[in-house]
């Protein structure tokens, strides 16, 4: 299949890559291919440079041409990376290579040349990546949603204090870097810095790990690394940002990430907010710079004790997959208990107590 990468980690000086095969089978020439071929789009032949930072760990130089049986690999260079990753750059013009066994280079430094050497039937690059254990596919890599290095949290790159590891929010109209616009919920939600771009103007943000997509470091309002301008005062409507805690440490229930709030009270620090909803109930203590304001995006409602239900159509019981009977989604029920994200519904004409699940109050209806 070939296709126009779009690519973060880019390994031609161009940065324009096109693949010719991609990862996976390949017929008639060979069952499997183990990376991913490559060819300047901008035309001519093109150096070939390092993906990422890394360690040249092999080097093989002095094929002169084709060679299909002995030195399938042509004129190469692999590089170990401290993920455990290793990436080879095959084919390169012979006598092109600029590194050695042991250098130690960063992203974009350039390997050698694109060529025709080895098993290669026309000027190309191949590229392969093999996580330790086997060949993978790179384009993961190559995109920047798999990392080839370790990360450490909080450490800065390059002059716009952007960092892996902090939190941003996305500004209202931006769109990702590829041009596509982002669904509703992008806007509202806070995410985590997963990765930064070799040019340090784009950042892959994600939740919990899971990558959502690059983004313009200009189009984030990015937490940590820029002052926090919001101010709060008592009364003032808040959301909490997502993966925040409480000030004494405790990790809130799903549905508090989201609902909006109240602030009911300001500590004499100023450094913390005690939010509850907006009739006045009080939910804990939190860090005001793990407060941002913004609607609420979930129809989600506070369920407590005593509050009169109705039960979504569809819901499951809580714990198991089975649908409840239809006759229980016209009954109106008691909330008799919430404990975590469970509601212990009143008793019924049985005398049985029903439990539902309560994950975002999603499957009830406050009467």
């Amino acid at each position: 299949m070939a296709f126009k990468m779009n690519i973060k980690n880019h390994i031609l000086e161009s940065k324009q890559e096109w693949c010719t095969y991609d990862f996976g089978t390949r017929e008639p020439e060979y069952r499997t291919h183990k990376g991913v071929d490559v060819i300047n789009d901008a035309g001519g032949a093109c150096n070939v440079i390092a993906a990422a930072d890394g360690e040249v760990v092999y080097v093989q130089d002095g094929v002169p041409g084709y060679d299909e049986k002995v030195f399938t690999a042509g004129n190469f260079v692999r590089l170990k990376h401290t993920n455990g990753v290793y990436t080879r750059y095959l084919h390169m013009v012979n006598g092109s290579i600029k590194v050695k066994v042991g250098d130690k280079v960063k992203a974009g430094t350039v390997l050698g040349k694109e060529g025709n050497t080895g098993y290669s039937l026309g000027t190309h690059l191949h590229f392969d990546v093999n996580d330790g254990q086997d060949y993978v596919d790179p384009m993961p890599y190559l995109r920047g949603e798999k990392l080839f290095n370790k990360i450490t949290n909080g450490n800065s790159t390059k002059d716009n204090g952007v960092k892996i590891g902090v939190t941003c929010t996305v500004n209202k109209g931006a769109k990702f870097s590829d041009g596509t616009t982002p669904a509703s919920f992008v806007y509202t939600t806070t995410f985590t810095v997963l990765n930064i771009s070799n040019d340090n103007t784009e950042v892959l943000i994600g939740l919990n790990g899971a990558a959502t997509g690059w983004i313009k470091v200009v189009d984030t309002s990015l937490a940590g690394s820029v002052p926090n301008t919001v101010t709060f005062k008592v009364g003032d409507k808040c959301r909490v940002k997502s993966g925040a805690k409480f000030s004494n440490g405790v990790t809130p229930d799903e549905w508090v990430f989201e609902y909006e709030f109240k602030i009911l009270s300001i500590s004499k620090s100023g450094k913390e907010a005690k939010i509850g909803t907006t009739d006045g109930a009080a939910t804990g203590w939190i860090y005001l710079l793990d407060l941002y304001k913004g609607k609420t995006t979930s129809t989600a409602t506070v369920i407590r004790s005593g509050d009169k239900v109705k039960i979504k159509k569809n819901a499951p019981w809580f714990g198991c997959s089975n649908k409840i009977n239809d006759w229980r989604n016209e009954k109106i029920w008691i909330v008799e208990e919430v404990v975590k994200n469970r509601a212990v519904l009143g008793k019924d004409t049985t005398g049985v107590f029903n439990i539902m699940s309560a994950i975002d109050v999603k499957y009830l209806i406050k009467q």
